[in-house]
């Protein structure tokens, strides 16, 4: 009876430890936000960059999480019910970041002329809603929900758009292909493919303390 127990309890026990090296595989790593971004830059999942007619194009992934985090950056005392209601703002969107730049400057100042400077500022501005959607593995056309262009006035190497596409248009999806498509650099129309499991599964990002 006593080796039965004995038994039973060298079970019990290999048991749990195969059960704490689950739950523990399980946790997600939490890290910074200068961690995160190395990350997200390294993986050819979730940021691509092209060079075309000497523009180089990069379009990476943003996770919501860094959008939340701006956000608690600039509040002047985030607790934790700001923190639940940005999560909650920007978790049903995807988020993109596309930038443009030639000779590690602005793209549309270089692209000749002060005519042709406005032509490409009032596109990017208003008008790449037109020129951009996604696809899904099924084949179906996501347009965007959002878009934003940076306005840096001349003070960064490169012009920066953020794009937003709902979540709820990709449940099916493994994948999700945003298309870009000629606008008038003469970069032609381009697709980056990303990984949904790569971006689900990124580590946790370290949020300051909450009042």
């Amino acid at each position: 009876m006593s080796h039965m127990r004995r038994m039973i309890s060298v079970r019990m026990l290999r048991v749990f430890l195969l059960l704490s090296a689950a739950l523990a595989g399980c946790r997600q790593q939490v890290v910074s936000k200068e961690k995160l971004l190395r990350i997200i830059d390294q993986d050819k999942l979730l940021s691509q960059a092209r060079v075309v007619n000497g523009i180089r194009i990069r379009m990476s992934y943003v996770p919501c999480q860094l959008m939340v985090l701006r956000d608690l950056e600039s509040s002047k005392s985030p607790d934790s019910a700001r923190l639940h209601q940005l999560e909650k703002k920007y978790s049903p969107q995807f988020y993109f970041r596309l930038t443009f730049s030639k000779n590690n400057n602005e793209v549309i100042r270089e692209v000749g002329s002060f005519h042709q400077y406005s032509d490409m500022l009032q596109v990017l501005s208003f008008e790449m809603g037109g020129h951009i959607n996604a696809t899904t593995d099924a084949g179906d056309t996501v347009f965007l929900k959002d878009y934003v262009f940076a306005q840096d006035y001349g003070m960064s190497r490169e012009n920066e758009s953020l794009l937003v596409f709902a979540r709820k248009d990709f449940d099916k999806s493994s994948e999700i292909q945003v298309n870009l498509g000629e606008f008038g650099l003469g970069t032609g129309s381009q697709k980056f493919v990303f990984s949904k499991a790569e971006m689900e599964h990124l580590p946790l990002l370290k949020y300051p303390e909450l009042n």
